[in-house]
């Protein structure tokens, strides 16, 4: 089919044989030359228009522990489309356009299907500034299926001349159990991924940084995924740990120390994150405690496998289950 307007070309990539693979196989794709360098200037431009309007407020993490605590995110501002003033609205209609673009949507949905609580039917979008001086995002998913019904997450880069070594800043992700992939945050650059099982973070920025994220939503919310019984094989015990209702938890125990110390990074020494670490460790040490009761062979095959590190055992891991 034929896709129109600014971002059609990441439509027609997203129904193309290989980035349909990739995302599926992998929970991620990362699309070059989304859109034009001049159109991320034009972005940016408007982007600095709506902050000196005082669209964008300060960021901040939120963290369940006997109630909700936010953590404030220095350096780091964000304006949700959809909040904008009438009059903030006509004055940026490139960030007004995002709100309304579709094709993309468009595109998921012939590619994909259902993608878990029937056919996506609605987006999120959120424009954000990264002041540099170390601004950065914790290890985090951006959904739960007991939450709300995002599916599929779009983070898009307006910066041009970005250079990783220099100014930090890259979009990481932790395609579990694949190790880590960082992704520089240039211009016209999109990256794609799974909302409730793609673990990512930001790293510390050390220039000024533009981006947006959309977000796309089923039409329902997907009931939550049931564990897999343990079975008595290491392999049986293995499929169950892999399988995304115990993915999550087994990422956040192989990988506790660097989600810990980017807690550290992207709060600094602000109030609440000494609770917010405590309510990690005591997560880790109790889905630590379940797992090895329950699964303590498909543990030891899961740690075997990635020492040797060929991939092969996680052919089979599913980033978008209905």
């Amino acid at each position: 089919r034929r896709f129109t307007g600014a971002y059609a070309a990441i439509a027609r990539a997203l129904v193309a044989g290989d980035a349909k693979a990739r995302l599926a196989r992998h929970g991620y794709v990362v699309l070059d030359d989304a859109f034009d360098v001049a159109r991320a200037r034009a972005l940016k431009d408007e982007f600095n228009a709506l902050r000196r309007r005082g669209a964008f407020v300060a960021n901040a993490s939120l963290f369940a522990r006997e109630g909700v605590v936010a953590l404030a995110k220095p350096h780091v501002y964000e304006c949700e489309v959809h909040r904008l003033s009438k009059e903030d609205a006509a004055s940026a209609p490139l960030v007004n356009e995002l709100a309304n673009e579709t094709s993309v949507m468009e595109a998921l949905n012939e590619a994909f299907g259902a993608l878990g609580g029937g056919a996506l039917d609605r987006t999120s979008t959120k424009l954000q500034v990264n002041e540099g001086a170390g601004g950065c995002f914790p290890l985090h998913f951006d959904s739960d299926a007991s939450l709300d019904s995002r599916r599929v997450t779009m983070c898009a880069y307006l910066d041009e001349d970005w250079c990783e070594a220099r100014d930090g800043g890259a979009l990481a992700l932790y395609p579990f159990p694949r190790g880590r992939v960082t992704i520089a945050p240039k211009a016209g650059r999109v990256v794609i991924f799974s909302s409730e099982f793609g673990l990512h973070r930001v790293m510390p920025a050390m220039r000024e940084r533009f981006m947006f994220t959309v977000w796309y939503f089923a039409k329902e919310m997907r009931a939550p995924v049931k564990a897999k019984p343990p079975g008595v094989t290491a392999e049986a015990q293995m499929t169950a740990l892999l399988d995304p209702a115990l993915r999550k938890h087994l990422g956040k125990i192989v990988l506790a120390d660097e989600w810990a110390k980017s807690i550290r990074e992207a709060h600094g020494e602000s109030e609440g994150v000494e609770a917010a670490l405590k309510t990690h460790w005591d997560e880790v040490a109790l889905i630590s405690r379940v797992l090895s009761n329950n699964y303590p062979l498909g543990l030891e095959l899961i740690a075997k496998e990635m020492e040797r590190g060929d991939g092969a055992f996680d052919a089979g891991v599913d980033w978008f289950p209905e």
